[in-house]
């Protein structure tokens, strides 16, 4: 029975020793940058202008639209 324990122990311990995350590996207030470049567009209505970028013309219409119902 205690060889079971100290299997199972010595195993928990393993998986925390090998487990890591991103937090281990950067520094206390710095920023992992992840960047990928945008080609940002805009949909220009009345009052607002909606910037979307790749396919999302159809979603920066309907922003536009709903924002302008909410304006009147």
């Amino acid at each position: 029975m205690n060889k079971v324990r100290y299997y199972f122990l010595g195993g928990l311990l393993s998986l925390t020793l090998l487990s890591q995350a991103q937090v281990n590996t950067v520094q206390f207030g710095k920023n992992r940058v992840q960047y990928q470049p945008f080609k940002w567009k805009y949909y220009q209505s009345d009052n607002f202008n909606t910037y979307f970028s790749q396919d999302g013309l159809g979603l920066g219409e309907f922003v536009s639209q709903v924002a302008e119902a909410e304006f009147h």
